[in-house]
Formats: C-alpha cells, structure tokens, sequence
C-alpha cells in the first residue's frame, strides 16, 4: 500500500464486507517529513475510542511521588515500560473525566520540559507543576503526540492549605454504607446563609451532589444565620464508593474547599 504524502500518524483499519464493521485496527504508523517539525499535543481529531487494554507485567506505568499535593505545587513524575519509545511521547495533568486532550499541563517523555527532546525515554522521571485550583486530578501517558493512552496514574488530590483559607473535611475517611459522619468547616470569609457542602462522587460536575446541608442551618433548608465554621451531621450514600465534600458558597458552584477522599464500604 502507497502511504499519503502528508507527514503524520495514521492507522490501517481492516473493515468487512463493503461496510464500517471494524475487525483490527494496525498499531500507529508515522509519515515523515524531510524535515521534523515541533508539534504540541493539540487538539486534533478524536480517534475512536479503544477499550483500555488489561495491565500485563512489563506494562507501561506513570506515577506521582504523592498522592496530594498543595494548589500550585510539584511533584516528582515517574514513567516506566514504554516500548519502543518516540521523542514526542508525552504525560499530561488532567481532572478526572476529562477528554483525552483535556489536559491542564504536559510534559514529554524526552526532556522533561514542554518542549520535545532528542532522545526518546522508556523510563524516567521529571517534575511536574499541579494545578491551583483544588481538586482530583491524574496522569495520562501517551504515545507520539496523540491520545493514545497506555498508562493513568491514582489519583491525585490538589488541596488548599493557605492560612485562613477555607476548609472542609469529615470525622473519618471511612464510613459504612449510608452511615453517618461530622462534617466540619472553617475559614469562611463574609460568609453568606446560602453557603452549601455537598457530598459529591469523584469527579462529579459542579451540580453534581448526591445529598447537602447549608452552613447556615446544617439541614437542607437554609437557616438565618450565616456561619463561617462549624460542624453539622451528614448522612452518606448507600452505595459504596469514593466520594469527597465540596464547600460552596452563596447557592452556587463557586467552590472554596474540597475534603479528602472518603470511601464508603
């Protein structure tokens, strides 16, 4: 088969019977230029998505040197078991959920910085800058400027821990299946009657709760008096799982503190 003239990545595609019935998709073929250009993991179209393939030993892996880690902070990234590495593999941030270029930072493989390096690198470690913004984040390896990914990180947790910021957290990081914990809160700056904690999964979107008090009144219904800390109780899902607190203020998604994780069992 003649390949296009156009340098990039492609794929064969084996389809049957005149139809889009897919059956085998090739590993990636790159089209090279006379000269090699410095591309970015933009945006480019989609592929279509391929079932995550089952960990086998010798794996590729990426990792963090913590699983939290201050708004704004670094940590240490550690990739292992790349085969057949390229310059332009690359590990980027993103919250969970996100697309496969919905990445808030990325670094490639070959030099730790941006910018592609010269030698490709089937193992490593560089120091990654997190997001400022508190909440759950992780680590997507990719291969050759593209979105496929052959290795995701735990996650990772950004927090706030400035002086006289905001703060939420339970009694516990553990809670049997519809149990029931303290939540308490502090720090609040001018706070209003209509500032909310809800219990949120992993990941959820901003409205995304499950259940909620308000601070004012540690019920449903907000109360009359506004509080800038306390404790109220909170009664947690019946399905087991990871969820966190998010406090929020004035009955919108204007988050100012995340808990840690807490697991139902």
């Amino acid at each position: 088969m003649s390949f296009p003239t156009t340098p990039g990545v492609y794929e064969l595609r084996l389809n049957r019977n005149n139809g889009a019935v897919r059956v085998a998709t090739s590993a990636q073929i790159t089209v090279s230029g006379t000269t090699t250009a410095t591309p970015t993991p933009t945006p480019v179209a989609t592929p279509t998505p391929v079932a995550t393939p089952t960990p086998t030993t010798g794996a590729a892996t990426v990792s963090a040197s913590s699983s939290t880690v201050t708004a704004g902070g670094t940590l240490n990234v550690t990739w292992s078991g790349v085969t057949s590495p390229t310059t332009t593999d690359w590990i980027g941030i993103f919250p969970i959920g996100a697309a496969d270029y919905g990445y808030l930072s990325y670094i490639y493989t070959s030099s730790g910085t941006p910018s592609p390096g010269s030698t490709a690198s089937s193992a490593g470690t560089a120091s990654m800058s997190f997001p400022t913004t508190p909440g759950v984040y992780e680590l997507r390896l990719n291969r050759n400027n593209g979105a496929v990914r052959v290795a995701t990180s735990a996650q990772i947790t950004v927090t706030t821990t400035t002086t006289g910021a905001a703060t939420v957290s339970a009694s516990s990081s553990t809670v049997t299946a519809g149990g029931t914990l303290n939540v308490t809160w502090s720090g609040v700056t001018s706070p209003t009657t209509t500032d909310w904690i809800g219990i949120f999964p992993i990941g959820a979107a901003d409205y995304g709760y499950l259940s909620y008090i308000y601070t004012s009144s540690g019920t449903p219904s907000p109360g009359s008096t506004a509080s800038s800390a306390g404790t109220a109780s909170m009664s947690f899902p019946t399905t087991p799982g990871v969820y966190e607190l998010r406090l929020n203020r004035n009955n919108g998604a204007v988050r100012v503190a995340t808990s840690a994780q807490i697991t139902v069992r």
